[in-house]
């Protein structure tokens, strides 16, 4: 018994003279789904015939398989893919990278042995090396699908494993130290020291915080709601914040006096000195420069994010610090089906650290 012809496949190819002089050229090809299709091509002579019905074969077999060197394929995954707006440049440097490296390779040219020991010598810091893995595998993923490839072979290449940071944090008495050389170093800052109280009372990633209107904060409830934040990109307002999810906090009574001072000269609470929207770049600036030649070098706008965590997980438990955050939890029960959102208030432990009295 003759054996079937493999999916995308055809067999043995026929011509033949027609009544009217034209030459037919036939054969039947098995699609990607094993049906048995009759292809035919025209022509006015049986090798044009031939030819014609070739052309059409090969357009049936690189369906979709229209990539051909590593670069197209980076380039055509970067256009398609959706990322946040703050992730995109970082994408888009290790595209290019990549491409510079080796993106004049065939894409059915890589192999697994050749990735591997181009990721584990690139020559560049570990963040780097693991976007350009990453984007890499996700391009590939991409061909995969379209049929470009049969399997990805970046799917065996282990993540290059990173030196892990031990987050340090601002003890009780270092926060009113630290408070206290702000109050007596900004002067012609007088948002930083506010900005920085903010984010010891709320934990909110720096761009969050400066994203905060006034509209988001009631002053009665106490209860604050990050719906979005600032991009450093585009210096603009982005509706959502970096998990996609608004989350509501109640703040400490020491920050809302606070605010309550605070002229309303904008929508947003934390504007520059001629009223302008603040940027984490920006902010950052300031902030190296006032902390400059002090002990608190060492202090950054995420310094706050993670001394904010250790307090609440020491007074109330990691999982009232995460809902504090922000975090998701990798769990999917947790993820996708237990309501951890709600409205986090920690307001009396952080009143505590911040102002050493109690609610």
């Amino acid at each position: 018994m003759r054996p079937r012809t493999p999916p995308g496949q055809h067999g043995k190819i026929s011509a033949r003279k027609t009544e009217t002089g034209q030459w037919v050229a036939r054969t039947y090809y098995r699609d990607q789904y094993g049906k048995r299709r009759d292809v035919t091509a025209r022509a006015t002579t049986k090798a044009a015939a031939q030819r014609r019905l070739t052309a059409k074969l090969e357009n049936l077999t690189n369906h979709g398989a229209t990539i051909t060197t590593l670069r197209e394929a980076l380039e055509s995954w970067l256009g398609q893919h959706r990322v946040a707006p703050q992730t995109k440049p970082t994408y888009t440097a290790a595209v290019e990278r990549v491409s510079k490296d080796i993106g004049n390779l065939q894409v059915h040219e890589l192999s697994t042995p050749m990735l591997y020991r181009y990721i584990t010598e690139l020559d560049a810091k570990p963040t780097t090396v693991s976007t350009c893995r990453r984007v890499l595998k996700m391009a590939l993923d991409r061909e995969v699908i379209n049929g470009t490839i049969t399997t990805n072979p970046m799917s065996l290449v282990p993540a290059t494993p990173a030196a892990r940071k031990i987050p340090k944090a601002l003890t009780a008495e270092q926060i009113i130290e630290l408070r206290q050389y702000l109050a007596n170093s900004c002067e012609n800052r007088a948002w930083l020291p506010l900005l920085v109280d903010f984010l010891l009372a709320t934990g909110a990633r720096v761009g969050e915080a400066l994203g905060i209107r006034w509209q988001d904060i009631d002053f009665e409830t106490r209860q604050c709601t990050i719906r979005g934040t600032v991009v450093d990109r585009t210096k603009s307002w982005q509706a959502h914040t970096k998990t996609g999810h608004a989350r509501a906090v109640i703040l400490p009574a020491g920050i809302i006096d606070a605010l309550s001072s605070v002229p309303r000269v904008s929508e947003f609470v934390f504007v520059g000195a001629r009223g302008g929207l603040l940027t984490g770049a920006n902010a950052g600036t300031v902030l190296r420069n006032v902390l400059r030649g002090s002990t608190w070098e060492w202090v950054t706008f995420h310094t706050f994010r993670r001394t904010v965590a250790t307090l609440i997980d020491r007074a109330a438990g990691s999982n009232a610090a995460s809902v504090q955050l922000g975090h998701e939890k990798d769990s999917m029960t947790r993820r996708s089906y237990i309501e951890r959102r709600g409205v986090a208030d920690n307001s009396a432990v952080l009143q505590k650290a911040l102002y050493g009295e109690s609610l």
